[in-house]
């Protein structure tokens, strides 16, 4: 019996020893872990935690949030284009609003920025702690308050991958959903907000699905189909078993229907949210906006009924103190046409309009009415008052406003002006502030009172005012729907007049033309000109290049063009005179170009030998001056005794029969004064002859 009962206790031993060092490598590991957690959350993420905290706070404190709550002011969306077009490349009202502008973040960015360097540092030293997923979410919040739209969505993406049961994983579907639609990748937007709803139902989030089915239907809203944007509140509504959240939604897409001109399904969706709990809020809100729609279908007897027993409620005194009830009166008042009780009530609050969001929108509203009566006048006192301070109607009637005062400005200007001004640049200018007319009209939507004031533009400007090209285009534009062919033949206008502008090239695009079509001119007559002299076409040559020299004075070709006429008279012509006329045209025209500084020593050398003198344009202090002239007077020769030289038209004699070259206008070989024949720089030929028939040298290639 001692002999097997011996390795047993052996082997129980050796098990219990295993046991023991198993039961303390494993203490040692979750000692470690907790070791882990307690330094990673003391040291570095509840800093990261009161950091967050401070910058919320502070975002609340200058949004205002930290007030009570208020009832919201919402608008009908309406349908001139003028109020609801972004600026190009803008991002919409409901995006822009969740930027964090730079005089917001500016107090708080170095509490942003340490942030991300303490979850920098958590996830390169503390990987394996608990807190990764609460690190990786505020970074990725940290990174969307600096703007920086893709490395928040790169951090949403790894705690959504790495902790897809988190807590914080509808936070983070959520956030990169924002992100998306930030960057404007719709597809990919829509499709986490999809996901966002379906983690945020998991865990009932209610916070989560609330945003997320607001973004829902202002995505939905932009891309202009309403239906998708009420479908996800009425399946919320159909699920949730909270009554006090089904009212809160019931009211949210009550006011959706409202905004998006729905009034009549908004007035029996907002009747229900009685049936539900709703707090003083929504029930305020449900009331407030079942009066305005029943107001908008003409029930005004109902909506009376209902904005009395919202003053008779005490509970409700807070609301009618700022002025909501106000604007509803107003607005009342204005739908069923009762001019002289609004204009009382607009008397007896005019010290409230200010304070007031709801006044405000009232304001506007009726401004538009006014507006869309086409009585600016009037429109534009109504849109200078809702333009005081920010509110939902700001932008929309800080716009009209500006458009209208552009208006008034540009009649007066018009006003003070000659209907038929003498001068081109007076011409010039009343053109352009008719053309800027047309412009606010055409921003307006009035698009008859815009096409005839660029009409007016068109033909008042000169045609060497190139603005005119801009006139013709923007014309085209406005025209290229309603009228193809006239835009199409305006379009033309621009190309065949204008081919070198900004709006020629446009004009060229749109009109499916290729690069062939555009003509450079000088350069064309260089090459035909340079072609010609090759071929031994002498006389056609010097005048495709006398063309370009005279027809284009600013081209880059210019220069070149009298540099390879000087050469022609030279080699080709063996005529001296003719040639220093065009060098020396050369060098006091185009003094910098290339071709000049070639020639410039032997044309100031020919000069001062033939007249002892240079003449006063060469001379240094003169140069300065003669750099900025055109091309000269053709009657007046830069060489002294030598006269614009030319050839006589080609006749129909044979080549044997035809006279000697001689250039036109200058005088016969022996009538002009020149030194003897071996002192001359540029010898001249006894009498001019036909050109020789071996090649004569090449001009050098272009600079």
């Amino acid at each position: 019996m001692t002999s097997v009962s011996l390795p047993t206790s052996r082997g129980t031993m050796n098990s219990r020893r295993t046991l023991i060092a198993s039961s303390i490598a494993l203490l040692i590991v979750a000692g470690c872990r907790t070791w882990d957690n307690t330094t990673t959350y003391f040291n570095t993420y509840y800093n990261m935690q009161r950091l967050h905290t401070e910058i919320t706070d502070e975002f609340r404190y200058q949004d205002e949030f930290a007030k009570p709550p208020k009832p919201r002011v919402v608008v009908p969306l309406e349908p001139d284009h003028v109020l609801e077009r972004p600026a190009t490349g803008a991002l919409p009202t409901y995006l822009d609003q969740m930027v964090i502008k730079t005089n917001k973040l500016q107090p708080v960015r170095v509490k942003v920025d340490s942030i991300i360097i303490k979850g920098s540092k958590i996830l390169a030293l503390h990987g394996q702690s608990d807190f990764v997923d609460g690190t990786l979410y505020l970074m990725a919040q940290a990174y969307f308050y600096r703007s920086e739209w893709l490395p928040s969505a790169i951090k949403c993406q790894e705690l959504i991958a790495q902790f897809p049961k988190s807590s914080y994983s509808p936070d983070a579907h959520l956030l990169a959903a924002k992100n998306y639609l930030m960057q404007r990748n719709l597809p990919k937007a829509e499709q986490m907000l999809s996901r966002t709803v379906d983690v945020a139902w998991e865990q009932l989030r209610y916070d989560v699905l609330s945003e997320a089915f607001r973004l829902q239907a202002e995505l939905a809203i932009e891309q202009g189909n309403f239906d998708r944007a009420v479908r996800p509140y009425r399946q919320a509504i159909a699920q949730c078993p909270d009554g006090t959240q089904r009212a809160i939604w019931q009211v949210d897409m009550g006011l959706l229907l409202y905004r998006i001109g729905r009034f009549d399904a908004a007035e029996r969706e907002l009747a229900i949210v009685e049936r539900y709990s709703p707090d003083n809020l929504r029930l305020f809100e449900c009331r407030y906006y079942r009066a305005l729609a029943l107001a908008r279908l003409g029930r005004y007897a109902e909506a009376e009924e209902i904005l009395g027993e919202l003053e008779s409620e005490r509970r409700f005194d807070g609301y009618v103190k700022e002025g909501y009830l106000t604007g509803a009166w107003m607005e009342l008042y204005r739908l069923a046409q009762r001019t002289q009780e609004l204009d009382s009530l607009e008397r007896a609050t005019s010290q409230q309009t200010a304070m007031s969001d709801a006044v405000l929108v009232a304001h506007f509203e009726r401004g538009l009415e006014y507006f869309r009566a086409k009585d600016y006048d009037k429109a534009i006192k109504y849109f200078a008052t809702a333009r005081v301070r920010r509110s939902p109607v700001f932008d929309g009637a800080k716009r009209l406003f500006d458009l209208l005062n552009v208006r008034q400005q540009k009649l007066q200007q018009l006003g003070m002006m000659p209907q038929a001004p003498a001068t081109d640049s007076a011409r010039s200018v009343r053109a352009y502030i008719a053309f800027e007319l047309g412009r606010v009209h055409q921003e307006l939507g009035n698009r008859d009172s815009a096409a005839l004031w660029y009409q007016v533009a068109i033909e008042g400007a000169p045609r060497h005012d190139t603005l005119r090209a801009q006139y013709l285009y923007t014309r085209a534009r406005l025209e290229e729907t309603s009228q193809p062919d006239v835009a199409e033949s305006l379009l033309m206008a621009v190309f065949n007049e204008y081919p070198f502008t900004e709006y020629g090239r446009e004009a060229k695009q749109r009109l499916g033309f290729t690069d062939y079509a555009v003509r450079d001119t000088a350069a064309d007559l260089l090459s035909s000109g340079e072609h010609l002299r090759r071929a031994h076409e002498y006389r056609l040559a010097l005048q495709q290049l006398g063309r370009l020299t005279k027809g284009y004075p600013a081209s880059r070709h210019a220069p070149r063009g009298l540099y390879l006429m000087g050469w022609i008279w030279e080699n080709d012509l063996r005529n001296n005179d003719s040639a220093l006329y065009y060098y020396t045209l050369l060098v006091r025209n185009y003094p910098t170009s290339d071709y000049a500084k070639d020639v410039s020593r032997s044309v100031a050398a020919a000069l001062v030998k033939r007249e002892g003198t240079a003449p006063p344009w060469l001379k240094d202090e003169q140069s300065s001056k003669h750099q900025q002239q055109t091309n000269p007077d053709p009657h007046s020769s830069p060489v002294p005794g030598v006269s614009v030289p030319s050839l006589a038209p080609r006749d129909v004699e044979s080549p044997q029969q035809q006279a000697p070259l001689q250039p036109s206008g200058m005088p016969p070989a022996s009538a002009v004064p020149h030194s003897p024949r071996g002192q001359q720089p540029f010898p001249v030929a006894p009498s001019p002859e036909p050109p020789p028939a071996e090649p004569s040298p090449e001009p050098p290639p272009k600079p």
